[in-house]
């Protein structure tokens, strides 16, 4: 049937395409896709970070004393690169710091460096060299889109020193997840430990191996910085999180954040907080700390 010389479907474009009168609606672009593979950093990305951190006061003339472990969900800390300028901003807990390519220092490992220092506040990240593409060195595990990061804020009018250990990538997303069958991850894995009552703390490197049932829905994980810590936990969405026990001698409590990364949890990481208490069976013959404090991170693929 035709309206004045047009046909209905004609007429319905017609319409379809005007907002009343002189008026007309036009069509939002989708955003664009995010990149296949996030890593090295090329373009201008921003990431909710999955982080661990630990606190501490280190005064000139006195041993450090131990302030805080905590372990934050995704968006708590987040991470940015500007490709315009080639600088890198770390941002939570009201502290923002950005890094250009002026604040790179030498860095031997597979890491890139970079500190800048304004009046008592120094600002330094630590970043696993697959965010650049040009880091030198042999890898500890290839990710393509999951990496991991330090960022330590130092005030020295203070004598306070913050570390913390972030994870960011490209999330798996809850609709992409796997719900059946399991998968095993190998990983590397780095954190910060704090001897209480001692010195300040130190990096140690480990290794990781998580454990996921997509099908039950569960998680387990067994950390190694020379101790061994296992841990078990849930899945939720595209995130785990869950406790850590160990096979030290002594009282220990422990926590691990994570999510899985790529299409299909192609890769996973976690951060974590471990809080290692030794009764001193000795009474007082010993001289280990009675508190040491862990804080880090691990990222690794399928397989």
């Amino acid at each position: 049937m035709k309206i004045g010389g047009l046909g209905i479907s004609a007429l319905f474009l017609l319409l379809a395409g005007c907002g009343g009168a002189g008026q007309s609606i036009t069509a939002t672009p989708p955003p664009p896709p995010p990149p296949a593979t996030p890593f090295p950093l090329k373009a201008t990305a921003s990431f909710d970070a999955i982080s661990s951190l630990m606190s501490y006061n280190e005064p000139a003339s006195a041993n450090a004393s131990f302030n805080t472990l905590g372990l934050q969900g995704r968006g708590a800390v987040t991470f940015s690169y500007d490709a315009a300028s080639g600088t890198y901003t770390v941002q939570g807990g009201g502290v923002t710091a950005s890094f250009g390519q002026g604040n790179q220092i030498p860095d031997t490992s597979y890491n890139d460096t970079f500190s800048n220092t304004n009046g008592a506040v120094t600002d330094a990240v630590k970043l696993y060299g697959n965010a650049r593409s040009d880091t030198p060195g042999t890898p500890p595990v290839v990710l393509t889109y999951t990496s991991f990061g330090i960022w330590t804020h130092t005030d020295s009018a203070t004598a306070q020193t913050t570390k913390t250990y972030f994870l960011y990538g490209q999330p798996t997303g809850a609709a992409s997840m796997p719900t059946t069958g399991s998968a095993s991850y190998q990983m590397t894995a780095e954190a910060h430990m704090f001897p209480g009552g001692m010195t300040a703390s130190e990096r140690i490197t480990g290794t990781a191996t998580l454990n996921a049932n997509f099908g039950n829905g569960l998680v387990d994980t067994v950390l190694k910085f020379g101790s061994t810590y296992a841990g078990s936990g849930t899945i939720s969405g595209d995130q785990f999180a869950g406790d850590f026990a160990t096979n030290d001698p002594t009282a220990l409590n422990g926590k691990f954040s994570g999510g899985f990364f790529g299409p299909g949890a192609k890769e996973a990481g976690f951060t974590f907080q471990i809080h290692v208490h030794n009764a001193d069976p000795y009474a007082g013959a010993t001289i280990l700390p009675q508190d040491v404090y862990i804080a880090g991170a691990a990222a690794g693929p399928k397989g």
